[in-house]
């Protein structure tokens, strides 16, 4: 640079001075300079050798010498020296002109945008196997998709070579044509992977809104080309929306049948994206709407159409299910089968027993239904206790143990406290299992049993003062029967002595 200065000394300027006398320089000063690769050449034939150089790396790079504006080289605004080349090509030596154009450098800006965009487009056409390219499509950082649309719009101001060339790659000069185009053939695709064109809302098929494009040819039905309506019913695509809505909604009710084996389809379940339970329940109000030829299709599904009767069947069908699982129909309150609260319906049926059909009564007495809730929470109870009192061996549950989740040693002790209101027959069936009604009783019982296991385990009776047993103080029990021997049944003094109880005290 002319103006540089080193150490406050103008070096540009001296530099430029030792240029124009070179002649005049002594032969040390010049080996020195020399030795320093100094050149003699002026700053701007330094400067076009440097970007020269830069362009001759980039060619051989890539092959030709379209440098986008804004591409630097090895820190050098490569682009920017091309332009400038162009604009002073006038001014340019021969020699310089010469080298550049061994590099088959495009002297025409216009020219040199339209090939670097060409050469985008080759690229696209390579990759995707067609010139379709979307409006605001970049390829390498070019605005290709605006270049092709103005290709369209100048196609007559396009030079037969370029014309040539665009052909060659199939270029659609039609855009809305060739919209359609891409439309139609994602249509095709959808059509050979699913066997059908209902396309549900929203749908994209390679990232084309196909559903929206389906809906504009209905609405633009009389605007379509013969041919372009009979390659759409080739693929038997269906001119009515409400129609197509129907057959999307039956295929998943079909597909929904085949899995479940019926139509019972809750109200709020979807089946790929659709609202199935919404459209059956729709078509149980419209069914006068429906066509003989809709009515049969749905009828041959076994479809139900009275929504009422529909859910109070599921229920019955989850009950028969629940019946011959476990041999009765004592339902809890809270269980569920599968997605459906049986324990609620169960209650329900109670307390709407006398709205029920006579045919649905039947049903349900068919399988031993209870009508008496309060009796069948005691049966229940009952027969969480036979559970417990075949693999125990007796009816001491513990306070808060539970078995099937019913709080059993609750109910045990509810049974004492009602023992009065209870039926002969509940009392006879308690004492069939040796059922304890004295809540004292029942505790000795229980640490007795305890005392026993610890026997077994260790050999004696001399349990640690502290020791407890789940919520048992076995040791403070212990303790109290050394205490209280004098008062102590002979059955209970005869039954700690089988365990040495006093005499190893």
């Amino acid at each position: 640079m002319e103006r540089h200065e080193e150490d406050r000394l103008k070096l540009g300027f001296w530099v430029k001075v030792v240029r124009a006398k070179k002649s005049r320089l002594t032969p040390d000063q010049l080996k020195r300079l020399n030795s320093l690769s100094f050149s003699w050449d002026s700053p701007h034939t330094e400067q076009w050798e440097q970007n020269f150089a830069a362009l001759q790396k980039f060619h051989k790079r890539e092959g030709h010498c379209r440098v986008a504006l804004k591409h630097k080289e090895d820190g050098l605004k490569l682009g920017g020296w091309i332009r400038n080349q162009r604009s002073r090509k006038s001014r340019l030596t021969p020699d310089q002109l010469k080298r550049l154009n061994s590099l088959g450098f495009s002297w025409d800006p216009i020219t040199e945008q339209w090939e670097q965009n060409f050469a985008a487009l080759q690229k696209f056409h390579k990759r995707e196997g067609h010139c379709r390219v979307a409006l605001k499509h970049k390829e390498d950082g070019l605005k290709l998709g605006t270049w092709v649309s103005c290709q369209r719009a100048r196609k007559s101001q396009l030079a037969p070579d370029q014309l040539k060339r665009l052909n060659s790659l199939s270029f659609s000069w039609d855009p809305i044509t060739e919209q359609w185009e891409q439309n139609f053939a994602a249509l095709q695709k959808f059509h050979k992977r699913e066997g059908h064109c209902r396309v549900a809302p929203r749908h994209k098929e390679d990232n084309l809104k196909l559903s929206l494009w389906i809906s504009n040819q209905r609405a633009r039905k009389s605007r379509l080309t013969p041919n372009q309506l009979k390659r759409l019913n080739s693929l038997g695509f269906s001119w009515d929306p409400i129609t197509e809505q129907w057959e999307q909604n039956f295929a998943a009710l079909q597909k929904f049948h085949k899995r479940e084996g019926h139509c019972r389809v809750a109200a709020k379940h979807q089946e790929d994206g659709l609202k199935l339970g919404t459209w059956v329940n729709f078509y149980r109000l419209k069914k006068d709407e429906l066509t003989p030829d809709q009515l049969e299709r749905l009828n041959s599904l076994g479809f139900s159409w009275d929504p009422i009767t529909e859910q109070w069947e599921q229920n019955f069908a989850a009950l028969q299910k629940f019946h011959k699982r476990e041999g009765h129909c004592r339902v809890p309150q809270c269980h569920q089968e599968g997605s459906l609260k049986l324990g609620s319906w169960v209650t329900r049926q109670r307390a709407e027993k006398t709205r029920l059909t006579p045919d649905q009564l039947k049903r349900l007495n068919a399988l031993d239904f209870s009508w008496d809730p309060i009796a069948e929470q005691w049966e229940q109870g009952f027969a969480a206790l036979q559970k417990f009192h075949k693999r125990e061996g007796h009816c001491r549950a513990a306070a808060l143990y539970e078995e099937d989740g019913l709080k059993l040693g609750l109910w045990v002790r509810n049974q004492r406290a009602r023992k009065s209101r209870l039926t002969p027959n509940k009392l006879k069936r308690l004492n069939s299992l040796g059922f304890i009604w004295d809540s004292l009783d029942e505790q000795w019982e229980q640490n007795f049993a305890a005392l026993q296991k610890f026997h077994e385990r260790e050999g004696h009776c001399r349990v640690p003062a502290k020791r407890r047993v789940g919520w048992l103080n076995l040791g403070g029990w212990v303790r109290k029967q050394r205490a209280v021997k004098n008062q102590l049944s002979p059955d209970r003094l005869n039954r700690l002595n089988s365990l040495d109880f006093f005499g190893k005290a």
